[in-house]
């Protein structure tokens, strides 16, 4: 007979599932930032929550904002100070990708 895990080392797997980093989760910014949560953004803004801060794939939450369309946000975040001019873990830089702020010529 094939011995099989005890019902705790299952439990713990099931919950635990996507705790190995292959899932995205990203930090509380980046969550109301890609679902369109424009008063949480505001609220963890105004509370002291960095705009340059990175997730775990090195995203900021305004890359994350415009890149599903949601350009208020985006531009809120970079107005506040989370620029786009960075590189993120995979070392794509993503300087300049939405064109926010518009640059003078």
């Amino acid at each position: 007979m094939k011995p099989y895990p005890s019902l705790p080392i299952l439990l713990v797997l099931a919950f635990c599932s996507g705790c190995n980093g292959l899932e995205y989760r990203g930090t509380p910014l980046h969550q109301a930032a890609k679902a369109g949560d424009f008063e949480e953004v505001k609220r963890l803004v105004e509370s002291g929550v960095d705009p340059k801060i990175k997730d775990e794939n090195g995203e900021r939450a305004a890359w994350e904002a415009f890149g599903r369309g949601h350009y208020e946000i985006g531009k809120y975040l970079v107005d506040q100070g989370g620029d786009l001019n960075y590189t993120n873990n995979a070392g794509i830089s993503r300087a300049g990708e939405y064109n926010y702020p518009k640059k003078n010529d």
